[in-house]
C-alpha cells in the first residue's frame, strides 16, 4: 500500500445533508473531569462546536475563549455559525469555521466522529508522527444521559498475527496500533501483513474492563487521502472471541461510518478479532481496520 498526498477538490454541494433532526454529540474528556465534555451539533445549516482549550490548541489559537467556572486557569472555546455539507462518495464533509471536517455517524445515530481535515504539523506530537489529525468522538444526548463513555484500550492492540510494514519517503511505518479516541496519525491503523486478503488474520485487544461493546471503523480512513478507503480492502465478516467460550460472528458493512458491536457479556479476557471475509480493494489486497474503541458505562 502506497500513501500519496491527495486532496479532494470536487464535491457536489447539498445543504443539510445531515437531516433536519436535532443531533448534538458529546464526548466525556476524562482528563478534565466528567463535568466538562466537548460537544458539537450540525442542524439545518447551523453549526455549534464547543472544545476545551486542550483540544482547541491543536486546531488554532482561538479568540473565542471563555473561562471555565470550575477552574479559571482553564478555558473553553465556542464557535457558532452556518455550515455547508457535501458528499465525497461514502463520506460526508462539512465546511464550517473556515475548515473542512469529516463527519461520520453510526446507523443508529448513537455514535459519531468529527475529524478536522486540517493537518497539525506544529505540535510536538505532530512533528513526531509526521502529521496528526484531531478526532472528536461523541455520543448523542440519550447515551450521554446514560453516562456512556467511549474510550480506547491500553495497549490498543495486545497482539496480532501479522501487520503491514512499509517505507515511504525514507520513513518506516508499522500499521500495528490504534490511536485511541483523540488523534489520527499516519500509521494509527491495523493493516494485516499476510499474503492475499488476510483471511484468518487476527488481532487481540484488551484485556477488557467491563466494556459493553466496541465501536469499529472499517477500512483505511485517511484524512489526507480518502481514496485510500477504496484502494485497500475492508472487513466484511469477523469473528469476535472472549471469555474463553464466547464467539460472535459479525457482519460488517462496507462503510466508513462507525459500527457498533455489543458484547453478550462484559469481557474479562483479551478480545480476539479474526477476519473471515473481506470487501476487496480496487488497488491493494491489504485489509485494514482504522480504529476500534470501547463502550463503557460510568
Amino acid at each position: 500500500m502506497k500513501i500519496k498526498v491527495f486532496f479532494f477538490l470536487l464535491c457536489f454541494f447539498t445543504i443539510n445533508v445531515l437531516g433536519s433532526q436535532e443531533k448534538t454529540y458529546i464526548h466525556l474528556d476524562e482528563r478534565l473531569g466528567w463535568t466538562f465534555p466537548f460537544a458539537y451539533s450540525f442542524v439545518n445549516g447551523n453549526g455549534y462546536l464547543e472544545l476545551s482549550s486542550f483540544h482547541a490548541d491543536f486546531l488554532t489559537s482561538p479568540s473565542n475563549r471563555y473561562p471555565m467556572p470550575e477552574d479559571p486557569n482553564l478555558s473553553y472555546y465556542i464557535i457558532k455559525g452556518s455550515y455547508e455539507s457535501c458528499r465525497y462518495k461514502d463520506f460526508t464533509i462539512l465546511h464550517f469555521d473556515s475548515r473542512e471536517y469529516l463527519f461520520l455517524e453510526s446507523d443508529d445515530e448513537n455514535i459519531s466522529l468529527l475529524l478536522p481535515l486540517q493537518e497539525d504539523n506544529f505540535s510536538s506530537l505532530g512533528k513526531h508522527y509526521g502529521g496528526i489529525w484531531n478526532s472528536f468522538w461523541g455520543m448523542n444526548k440519550q447515551w450521554y444521559e446514560k453516562r456512556i463513555l467511549i474510550t480506547g484500550a491500553g495497549p490498543s492492540i495486545y497482539g496480532y498475527s501479522s501487520a503491514l510494514k512499509e517505507t515511504i519517503n525514507g520513513k518506516t511505518i508499522n500499521y500495528n496500533h490504534f490511536s485511541g479516541p483523540f488523534f489520527v496519525t499516519r500509521g494509527s491503523q491495523w493493516v494485516e501483513g499476510a499474503a492475499g486478503y488476510g483471511i484468518g488474520e487476527f488481532i487481540t485487544i484488551g484485556p477488557g474492563y467491563s466494556w459493553l461493546g466496541i465501536v469499529l471503523l472499517n477500512g483505511f480512513i485517511a484524512p489526507w487521502n480518502l481514496e485510500l478507503y477504496y484502494s485497500n480492502s475492508r472487513v466484511k465478516r469477523i469473528k469476535v472471541e472472549y471469555n474463553d467460550n464466547i464467539e460472535q460472528i459479525c457482519e460488517i458493512n462496507d462503510s466508513p461510518n462507525p459500527q457498533i458491536i455489543m458484547f453478550k457479556e462484559p469481557p474479562t479476557s483479551p478480545i480476539k478479532i479474526t477476519i473471515l471475509d473481506i470487501y476487496p480493494g480496487t488497488l491493494y489486497q491489504d485489509t485494514a481496520i482504522s480504529n476500534i474503541l470501547f463502550i463503557m458505562q460510568k
